[in-house]
């Protein structure tokens, strides 16, 4: 089950990779606009902060993967794509 969720997630992030690190920012407007254009509302605060914080880990994955990408280390470029980038590594495995 983890290594189907993970090459599921593999799978959706080699998608769209250059576009999460060109199109949006890190910090809390990036993540606003990222939740616009996904549709995604939270129905508290403590929500929001928990999404946004998986967020910007998940941002900081991908820039870092990439960097590895552009230096010929890794074949794969990783983007961040629709709900999984607002995920936690729990509920993505």
């Amino acid at each position: 089950m983890k290594v189907a969720a993970f090459l599921a997630v593999g799978l959706c992030v080699a998608v769209m990779a250059a576009a999460v690190e060109n199109t949006y920012s890190r910090d809390r407007v990036g993540f606003n606009q990222w939740t616009s254009v996904h549709g995604k509302e939270y129905v508290s605060e403590a929500l929001e902060n928990a999404r946004y914080a998986a967020w910007k880990s998940n941002y900081d994955l991908v820039v870092k993967h990439n960097e590895k990408f552009d230096k010929g280390l890794s074949t794969i470029l990783a983007p961040r794509c629709g709900n999984a980038a607002r995920a936690s590594d729990a509920e993505l495995l």
